[in-house]
């Protein structure tokens, strides 16, 4: 899996541009993608002007594209139904209904209140579902037919003579 990146030239996205909202100088939204900067010369006019708008705008300066927030975002979270490797099944154990397994590449999803046996021994109570990464191995290249040992040459067609 690749590391996450930080470019640290990008610039994060403010909250969008609200109209009717004040705005004062040197106050930055976004439209889109887009940061634009009220000025403080003009920022009366900053709440009337959807930046982008009004070609050559004295009230909002264009600063640039922006991507994401500025605002840190959440955490990574744990999804256990995303799709991935179940533990292998082990026979003996109880499975509650939702339970996922694997065996070999096949992953199955428990269907019943609870069952002991083996997915394939039942397999009403264990479904199989989309499997995950777990995926048989590729199969080794095939050898190239053997070449024949003598060619046939129809008549009437001239067969090159080969020098000793």
């Amino acid at each position: 899996m690749a590391s996450p990146t930080f470019d640290a030239n990008a610039i994060g996205c403010p909250d969008e541009y609200v109209p009717g909202a004040e705005y004062a100088g040197g106050e930055k939204v976004a439209v889109g993608n887009l940061l634009y900067e009220c000025t403080a010369e003009f920022a009366a006019f900053c709440p009337l002007r959807t930046p982008g708008e009004v070609p050559e705008d004295e009230a909002w300066v264009s600063v640039g594209p922006c991507t994401g927030t500025i605002a840190p975002t959440a955490g990574p979270t744990f999804d256990p139904d995303a799709p991935g490797c179940p533990p292998e099944f082990v026979a003996g154990t109880p499975y509650a209904g939702g339970d996922k397994v694997a065996v070999g590449t096949i992953v199955y999803k428990c269907s019943a209140a609870a069952s002991a046996h083996r997915p394939i021994a039942i397999p009403e109570n264990w479904p199989t579902t989309t499997p995950g990464p777990r995926s048989a191995p590729a199969p080794a290249p095939s050898a190239p037919p053997p070449l024949p040992r003598s060619i046939r040459i129809p008549r009437g067609v001239p067969t090159p003579t080969v020098p000793r």
